[in-house]
């Protein structure tokens, strides 16, 4: 019994520093929840691409899109990162259009009139 108490004590040790006596927040920080969606937009009509292509493809809407106005913090394009741009994608292919929020309704108004000709 003493050598299993000794095996825990020095596994203790080694944890010591993994764990803190502060208390948990189990509240997640979520920024207010928008009841409207007078700030995104919906462009149809992009190509279907594969997975593959994926990446290429987002990036080409972001840069389109910054160029219009500021979606909101528009970031790298990656699959996973939500850069005020979301693209579908089914079995591997996307499904031809995206939404964009931008950080106004102004300019999801001007986004709509630019991209309408």
């Amino acid at each position: 019994m003493e050598k299993e108490l000794d095996v825990l004590a020095d596994e203790g040790e080694e944890l010591d520093g993994y764990f803190s006596d502060a208390p948990l927040q189990p509240e997640p920080n979520y920024p207010p929840l928008k009841d409207t969606f007078e700030t995104s937009i919906v462009i149809s009509g992009l190509p279907k691409a594969p997975a593959a292509k994926f990446d290429k493809l987002m990036k080409a809407v972001i840069k389109l899109v910054s160029r219009i106005g500021n979606p909101v913090s528009a970031g790298t394009g990656d699959a996973d990162e939500f850069g005020g741009v979301l693209m579908p994608m089914e079995k591997d292919m996307t499904l031809g259009f995206c939404f964009v929020e931008y950080s106004s309704e102004s300019e999801a108004k001007n986004a709509v009139q630019v991209l309408e000709g």
